[in-house]
């Protein structure tokens, strides 16, 4: 079914199925716009009466603005994740130091038999997403001063250090 949300667990766990993600409600809007190259994808596939692996992808363009200077700026975003999804119990680990292994992280346990696609395509978007983009690894940024855009201009400002703690370092005279 296109456009299908939520995957609900059934007595059937023989076949995959397969969901391809119309719209882009899930996509969290603080890391720019996504334009998908391909519709985001989840296929869901029983491996016992409580226990399902999913599996999917994100594949597409991530615009937004260069964390220095604020010029447009454009980057890949694309993954493939699996999870494995059960409504078991979740054992809790005493309180101590515990080495979690890949198995630990990439399963999602239920409250309910059902699963939140949203969440998921979200949690991907965030980790793919870099922290802050940039236009060029050298970018100089805006002045703080006059706004100048560096990248393209230059600055007649006279840097002020006199609120730093370290300005009184500029008292000393060097023998």
């Amino acid at each position: 079914e296109k456009g299908k949300k939520a995957a609900r667990a059934t007595d059937d766990y023989v076949h995959t199925e397969r969901y391809e993600l119309e719209g882009l409600s899930w996509f969290p809007q603080e890391l720019g716009d996504f334009v998908p190259r391909v519709d985001p994808w989840i296929s869901v596939c029983r491996l016992d009466p409580e226990t399902v692996m999913l599996k999917g992808e994100l594949d597409g363009v991530l615009q937004s603005v260069c964390g220095r200077c604020g010029a447009q700026v454009q980057g890949e975003l694309a993954t493939k994740f699996e999870y494995v999804v059960t409504d078991k119990n979740e054992e809790p680990s005493e309180l101590q130091e515990v080495e979690c292994s890949d198995d630990d992280v990439n399963t999602l346990y239920l409250l309910q038999p059902e699963i939140e696609t949203d969440e998921i395509l979200r949690e991907q978007a965030y980790l793919e997403s870099p922290l802050r983009m940039l236009c060029s690894e050298d970018c100089r940024g805006v002045c703080q001063g006059c706004g100048a855009q560096l990248n393209n201009e230059a600055c007649d400002c006279v840097a002020d250090y006199s609120d730093s703690p370290f300005a009184i370092l500029g008292k000393f005279k060097k023998k």
